[in-house]
């Protein structure tokens, strides 16, 4: 019975971040419509239509082979405040930069219709912090994976409208590394290491059910507009928790679990002002995380402690976004883009923690493509993201322990001072048959 005790208290300190397509932030993806701030919504004429509106491909009417890769680094430091008792140094994150590949395929059928085919990933950060450090009770490691695979057809009904969607599936892995402390209530609580489990979550899911509906208007030449809407689902992550005792290296718990983490529907709308050898785009983009009020875990064998599950509080809330870029033909064969972008959070202020660090961000994205006679196109980004400060006082992000359920028994550890901004950058070769 101890072992489960310890299970549980150990999922519950890891599991914030299995949220890492949720409220550890995700960037834009696709080279061209990063550099103009993720304003695409209307535009859509390169294939990375899939993610942001498939009724895109209505237009692309050769065959296109298109590969995007995409590199980030998220550099974040954290300086936790000294209400657990003591003084902390300042930590920073050193995860190795993450890279994702997008490939998608697109073919016209007739004069109206075009089909699409691809794989694609949303760009979650890696993280790897001091496994002794002040922060080891959020996390001191994070990998997550997460790639995208559907299909979908797009069909204009007429010069004004054209519709598309996708179908597919996501494949998620999620690795974290956590430490969940052993102090037994009334005992006062502690940091000190002799207290101290190390725990390992190693979940995945290989489908989650996603897909995306998107429109186009073209009601007056030079003007376009644009709708997607990717309903909200459910991801089942499936795996194993494995923990040691620090100071003895004794097993505490090696068992198989079960994580439930839904995932916001998101709204993107987008105006398009198109001019000769120029264009300008506005967006406004919603993703809902009002449905992730807890996330729950569950026990393969169906129990956790002396419950079937256990349900986590995570307060979501909605998040709203404002892009705006464009391109601009300097010559025939060559393009720049530009965009900046803004965005609110999707998770309460007093929620924050190092695994899951998403605050206000303000972007700048710049780029470039390169025509290389009328079938080959190279593209490439870069693009700056700051994450607005944050300085907090009143977390509710505590220690875990397998021992008791009040929360003023166990320390505060999200108290303190956040810093980051994320820096990527993008590579995509397209060719037209």
């Amino acid at each position: 019975m101890r072992s489960v005790q310890i299970l549980a208290a150990a999922v519950l300190g890891v599991l914030p971040s299995t949220a890492f397509a949720a409220m550890t932030y995700v960037p834009d993806t696709g080279t061209v419509a990063r550099s103009r701030g993720g304003a695409f919504t209307a535009a859509a004429n390169d294939p990375m239509a899939i993610v942001y509106n498939p009724a895109g491909f209505a237009d692309q009417k050769k065959m296109q082979v298109y590969i995007d890769i995409t590199a980030l680094r998220l550099n974040s430091s954290f300086k936790r405040a000294s209400d657990g008792g003591g003084s902390y140094n300042k930590v920073t994150n050193s995860g190795a930069t993450k890279i994702s590949p997008n490939i998608i395929f697109s073919q016209a059928i007739g004069e109206k219709l075009v089909w699409h085919a691809g794989t694609y990933g949303a760009v979650g950060v890696n993280m790897k912090y001091p496994k002794s450090g002040p922060q080891r009770y959020t996390t001191s490691f994070l990998e997550p994976q997460q790639l995208s695979y559907s299909g979908g057809v797009a069909y204009r009904f007429n010069p004004m409208i054209a519709a598309g969607f996708t179908i597919g599936g996501m494949y998620i892995t999620n690795q974290t590394e956590v430490t969940v402390s052993s102090v037994v209530p009334p005992d006062p609580p502690s940091e000190d290491p002799a207290n101290d489990i190390y725990a390992v979550l190693d979940v995945s899911s290989p489908f989650t059910p996603t897909g995306n509906l998107g429109l186009k208007f073209t009601p007056v030449t030079g003007w376009e507009f644009g709708l997607s809407y990717r309903p909200p689902v459910t991801a089942r992550l499936e795996g194993t928790y494995k923990a040691n005792y620090v100071s003895s290296g004794n097993p505490a718990a090696n068992e198989k679990v079960t994580l439930i983490v839904p995932l916001p529907q998101i709204i993107r709308t987008g105006a398009r002002k198109v001019g000769t050898g120029w264009d300008a785009e506005l967006d406004f983009v919603i993703e809902d995380w009002t449905g992730r009020d807890k996330d729950v875990i569950d026990a393969k064998d169906g129990q956790i402690g002396t419950t079937p599950s256990i349900d986590v509080e995570r307060e979501g809330q909605m998040a709203f976004s404002v892009r705006l870029g464009g391109s601009y033909s300097v010559m025939n064969n060559l393009q720049m883009h530009g965009g900046v972008l803004h965005e609110t959070s999707g998770i309460p202020k007093n929620r924050i923690s190092v695994n899951v660090f998403d605050a206000p961000k303000t972007g700048l994205g710049l780029g470039t493509s390169y025509g290389i006679g009328e079938r080959f196109t190279v593209s490439g980004n870069v693009a700056y993201l700051m994450i607005a400060t944050q300085t907090i006082k009143d977390s509710k992000v505590r220690q875990r322990s397998p021992f008791g359920t009040d929360p003023g028994s166990l320390n505060t550890v999200g108290n303190g001072k956040y810093e980051g901004a994320y820096i990527f950058g993008g590579l995509s070769f397209m060719s037209k048959f």
